[in-house]
């Protein structure tokens, strides 16, 4: 198996760590768009933009390098959990996500060693860093 960049696996766990609340942002990021300036009460053009308020507001959405590079973050992550078994899944729940537990607290969950439990993590940061195209 490759190795991977310190950096690249440190940017990654955080990516992993922030996943739930880079969906809500992402989520709250389009509806912000999608909701934003209304058209006037006298139905009249104002300013310089487009005539049409949906297109847009749709090429907002996708010209967005946040949206887009949000959604394949998001996106990377969630095959790379469809790839795993359950475990993979559980210690990166009880370790990043919910922070309840550490290496070795989850290892004793899971009934896997310390060493184990960071090899889960190491296949589950791989198999992301795949999908995002760093290996």
């Amino acid at each position: 198996m490759a190795k991977l960049n310190r950096k690249v696996k440190s940017y990654i766990l955080y990516e992993i760590e922030m996943y739930h609340e880079n969906k809500k942002q992402l989520e709250a990021y389009r509806r912000d768009i999608i909701e934003a300036s209304p058209q006037p009460p006298d139905g009249q053009p104002r300013g310089n933009g487009m005539s049409n308020p949906v297109e847009s507001k749709a090429i907002r959405i996708e010209s967005s390098a946040y949206i887009r590079r949000t959604e394949q973050t998001v996106r990377a992550i969630e095959r790379a959990f469809e790839r795993v078994d359950h475990n993979h899944y559980r210690v990166i729940d009880m370790m990043y996500w919910r922070r309840t537990h550490t290496a070795i607290g989850a290892g004793m969950v899971l009934k896997a060693s310390k060493s184990t439990v960071y090899n889960w993590i190491d296949d589950v940061v791989m198999l992301v860093a795949k999908e995002l195209g760093y290996i």
